[in-house]
């Protein structure tokens, strides 16, 4: 784990990578509107994102055991480069569907014991032997998810309280999507919105450059996504994009709302860097900063002294 100094060096240059971040022009389609963000400083790691890792068979992830666990699967990194693992992966297979819990990075040629939710309550039989990243969990369930995670460190709520947050969300994503859903799989409401998913993703081409993405419904920002290179961002799109348009085809949201401003997403970048917290906490064999703020939750994960990843989802929905 780094030293207060080295968190210290680590939170001003998480100010300094926001404050030299531009914000490019909005993509904008019917409620919701993505800005890229280029930021080419960023020093890259050289690592692999899971599904690289294991579309090249060098990477698998497994149940823990014949037996299984809930909130626990395991990540075999037999390759040569770190994996870096992003927070709100769904992962499908195994006994039931999994999310992944937090952002981690698993060093070469390591065993690591993933933290994980259940979304799909009704299923526990193996449908395959292995796991694979196929969907991204929605903003709010992820920053549902984070709350009472990050209340761990000071309120100490049992594991079961984190894991009833997600499947009460899996719940309220399945039944507004009205979808056949016989195991309560997450993964149902994204295909029974697929015609309108298809739509909106034909008309949200994100710019290449950018190494990251906030989301915005209206006036009200969803969330910000920071990879450490434009190449990480494209390969994870597709499922991160789906996330977030979903969220924006929930009843929280009217279904014509105007085109966002900007100036929002630099309102909310200029105050994210001081809300970074000043204790380290485990990321796999990185380490993260956690972003909690009201109902801002996050977190940034080093490694070996980069930034890997960003990630800043708001809670705007009482509960």
């Amino acid at each position: 784990m780094p030293t207060l100094e080295e968190v210290k060096t680590c939170r001003a240059y998480i100010k300094k990578v926001l404050q030299e971040t531009t914000i490019g022009e909005g993509i904008y389609f019917k409620n919701l509107t993505f800005f890229p963000l280029i930021n080419g400083k960023i020093d890259p790691l050289e690592c692999l994102l899971l599904e690289e890792a294991i579309a090249m068979k060098t990477a698998s992830v497994t149940e823990v055991s014949e037996s299984g666990s809930v909130p626990n699967l395991m990540v075999c990194n037999n390759s040569t480069l770190p994996i870096l693992v992003p927070e709100g992966e769904i992962l499908i297979g195994g006994k039931q569907n999994r999310v992944v819990n937090l952002t981690v990075i698993i060093k070469p040629y390591s065993y690591f014991v993933l933290p994980v939710s259940c979304v799909e309550q009704g299923r526990w039989r193996n449908a395959s032997a292995s796991f694979s990243p196929e969907f991204h969990a929605p903003p709010t369930l992820r920053a549902r998810k984070m709350r009472n995670i990050h209340q761990m460190d000071t309120h100490a709520p049992v594991e079961e309280h984190v894991q009833s947050s997600v499947w009460d969300e899996v719940d309220r994503y399945l039944d507004e999507a009205s979808a056949s859903a016989p195991t309560r799989s997450m993964p149902e409401t994204f295909r029974s919105h697929q015609t309108e998913i298809d739509e909106y993703r034909k008309n949200l081409t994100l710019e290449p450059r950018a190494n990251g993405v906030a989301a915005v419904c209206g006036g009200t920002l969803l969330g910000v996504e920071m990879f450490n290179s434009p190449a990480k961002l494209q390969r994870v799109w597709g499922r991160l994009s789906q996330a977030y348009i979903l969220e924006a085809l929930t009843e929280r949201f009217q279904p014509k709302l105007p085109q966002a401003s900007s100036q929002v997403v630099k309102d909310f970048l200029k105050g994210l860097g001081s809300k970074t917290g000043r204790k380290a906490f485990p990321a796999g064999d990185g380490f993260e900063l956690k972003i909690l703020k009201n109902d801002l939750f996050g977190s940034a994960v080093f490694y070996e002294g980069r930034l890997c990843h960003l990630v800043a989802l708001t809670l705007e929905v009482k509960y």
